[in-house]
């Protein structure tokens, strides 16, 4: 569980550096596409057939290249580890505050019970 700071807030994720971890994995997957692009057409009628073959020929292996790459599975793995941390740092602190307001709601209904029974009246 998470401990609330000097001020008594509750602890939150660092969600700019799961964004920062997101992108870097996004910069080195968009590094292994930068070369490509659209190349003009040569003037015959098959080139365009052809000039997209090649270009989905290229798609194809860049693909192949960057699920091959070990940085970019370091940085998936990176920026899913970071996503999990965050997410568990908000789920333990809102764990302790909903556990906090539980133990208050017993303590009141305690006490309640207790002034009942000094003064005589049944509790219930």
């Amino acid at each position: 569980m998470t401990s609330p700071d000097d001020a008594g807030r509750m602890p939150h994720a660092d969600w700019n550096q799961v964004g920062a971890a997101i992108t870097t994995l996004g910069d080195r997957i968009q590094a292994h596409f930068a070369g490509l692009s659209a190349k003009a057409p040569a003037p015959d009628s098959a080139a365009p057939f052809e000039e997209l073959g090649r270009s989905l020929d290229d798609a194809l292996t860049s693909f192949r290249n960057t699920v091959a790459d070990p940085e970019i599975a370091a940085a998936a793995q990176s920026a899913a580890d970071e996503f999990l941390a965050a997410l568990r740092t908000e789920v333990d602190s809102a764990t302790d505050v909903v556990g906090g307001v539980i133990d208050q709601a017993s303590d009141t209904v305690t006490e309640i019970a207790e002034a009942g029974k000094d003064k005589g009246t049944p509790s219930t």
